[in-house]
């Protein structure tokens, strides 16, 4: 049954993830506006209080905590969205067909950074052997407008709304190849890369957005990664999916990504992060807040290669029960934050009579060092006189398998949710 009386730090929290119905205002500080001018002539920056401005300055999406979210990406097995993000112009996110004008890069970074600047490629700099240059052949970008998601509450209620502040109108030039730079002085969180306006490619029938490199240049909340990593990168998720606990969480860091020498190890630290927040309440979830469960069967990806065993981990962390995936390489086990695929706002076992969870690895695929598994997520809910509905996902976990912290890119493929009516989204 639920929990009587729980941390406040697990409340705080499950309200800002959007799992109850009323939250309070954000505090985010709100950006004024301000047209940014062409890359050849950088516009004033945008002011935004974040503090004393540190000396190192690094990319916050590969040397902290970060998350990454596109609109969409093209179906096919060659163009991943992490491609935005991974460091090489050789490389490309390509969105789907017609997202073009209108579509979205978002990033969410810790609070406690200070961004300097953003970088971003207008296109895809790259020719292929045959001599085709995919930069004039493709779309790229001509403008951007930079968007800071707030939360307004509604005089009288404790009702919240979003609203999207705009922080600087971007010109880029569809004809440079380079990453081109915009100057800004904003502090951390969530924002927004909406595409306002492109340039047409030489091959007509082309019509996707591709785009080499994104980075988001300033000094990080704490000390930076020793080693750069791909970030936690998805395709079409919902902005407050993007404040996680990696990016949220101070008081009680998790050790999401990092490597332990084995699984007991490993759940032994995340039962010392979470112990505080459980400490400051009244209720103490029965332990153990750790717990791995069954072996994913790895098939073709034989124990021969980089990954030697995966398993269902289920996990009491500052965001309730968190369910997912641990991976074992030959340096020991760990749980990217990106493999953890559902969250319950309560300790382990609190909804069972309302909400069923049913997830499976389908097929496990390892190239190099990184490893792919699909999986399926069934979520069944039932409340009430209402039929049950039954969502299901199937998505891809790309997870690197090198450096620290481990990382993985969540991409949805498909979803279907049966029977249709009010329990669907």
């Amino acid at each position: 049954m639920p929990p009587r009386s729980l941390p406040a730090s697990l409340v705080a929290l499950w309200i800002s993830a959007g799992l109850v119905a009323c939250k309070p205002p954000r505090k985010d500080a709100e950006p004024p506006r301000a047209d940014a001018a062409a890359p050849s002539a950088p516009s004033a920056r945008v002011e935004v209080d974040a503090g004393a401005l540190p000396a190192r300055v690094v990319n916050l999406l590969r040397h902290g905590p970060a998350h990454v979210d596109v609109s969409s990406n093209v179906d096919n097995p060659r163009d991943f969205p992490e491609h935005l993000v991974d460091g090489s112009e050789a490389t490309a996110w390509n969105g789907k067909t017609g997202d073009l004008v209108g579509a979205k890069i978002s990033f969410a970074v810790p609070k406690g950074a200070r961004i300097t600047s953003l970088v971003m490629s207008a296109g895809f700099n790259r020719v292929t052997a045959k001599g085709e240059d995919l930069f004039r052949m493709n779309h790229r970008i001509a403008k951007v407008t930079v968007l800071h998601p707030i939360e307004e509450t509604t005089p009288g209620t404790v009702l919240t709304r979003e609203r999207d502040v705009v922080v600087a109108e971007w010109r880029l030039d569809p004809d440079k190849r380079e990453p081109q730079e915009l100057p800004v002085s904003l502090a951390g969180g969530t924002y927004v890369l909406r595409i306002d306006e492109v340039a047409a490619g030489t091959k007509k029938e082309w019509r996707e957005l591709v785009v080499s490199e994104l980075r988001v240049m300033g000094t990080p909340a704490g000390a930076p990664f020793p080693q750069p990593v791909v970030p936690n990168v998805t395709v079409g998720k919902p902005l407050s999916s993007l404040s996680d606990p990696l990016l949220e969480s101070t008081k009680f860091p998790l050790p999401y990504g990092q490597v332990f020498g084995d699984d007991k190890a490993l759940c032994k630290r995340f039962d010392e992060a979470v112990a505080p927040a459980f400490a400051s309440g009244t209720f103490v979830p029965e332990k153990p807040w750790c717990l791995f469960g069954a072996r994913v069967a790895l098939g073709a990806a034989s124990t021969s290669g980089p990954l030697k065993e995966a398993r269902f981990v289920d996990i009491a962390d500052e965001g309730g029960s968190a369910k997912g995936l641990a991976l074992r390489t030959a340096d020991g086990w760990s749980v990217p934050e990106s493999a953890i695929f559902s969250r319950l706002p309560c300790p382990r076992g609190c909804m069972d009579d309302m909400v069923r969870e049913r997830v499976e690895v389908e097929r496990v695929e390892v190239e190099g060092t990184t490893a792919t598994l699909h999986v399926k997520r069934a979520v069944t809910a039932s409340d009430g006189p209402a039929p049950a509905t039954t969502n299901t996902t199937w998505f891809q976990l790309r997870c690197r398998l090198e450096g620290t912290p481990r990382t993985c890119a969540s991409v949805t493929v498909k979803s279907t949710c049966a029977p249709s009516g009010p329990g669907c989204p």
